[in-house]
């Protein structure tokens, strides 16, 4: 019985990391090991509880860059036109407290 306990508690990470990594199974294991329903949500989460700030920052960049899709778009095809760096004017919504 202590022989099994022991392998279990390195065995199947072990094969998860010599499977090829398109498998993502140390992912799908990660996922699993936070109860979260995807890689994605897990992902989400992990980078939540890491670093809280950081994770924030990100939120608040996704917002910037949906809500400013077209004005983005527009630069970058005049940056990719000019060959040189453009100046764009981007719109940012007041923070919702309640949101976050």
């Amino acid at each position: 019985m202590l022989a099994g306990i022991f392998l279990w508690s390195f065995l199947p990470g072990t094969i998860a990391r010599a499977m090829p990594e398109n498998w993502h199974w140390p992912e799908r294991i990660a996922a699993r090991m936070v109860g979260a329903p995807s890689l994605w949500d897990a992902g989400a989460w992990m980078m939540q509880a890491g670093d809280p700030q950081a994770w924030n920052a990100q939120l608040h960049a996704a917002d910037i860059q949906r809500d400013n899709r077209d004005a983005i778009e527009d630069c970058r095809k005049s940056a990719t036109t000019t060959r040189q760096p453009v100046r764009c004017t981007v719109r940012i919504r007041a923070e919702n407290k309640a949101e976050r």
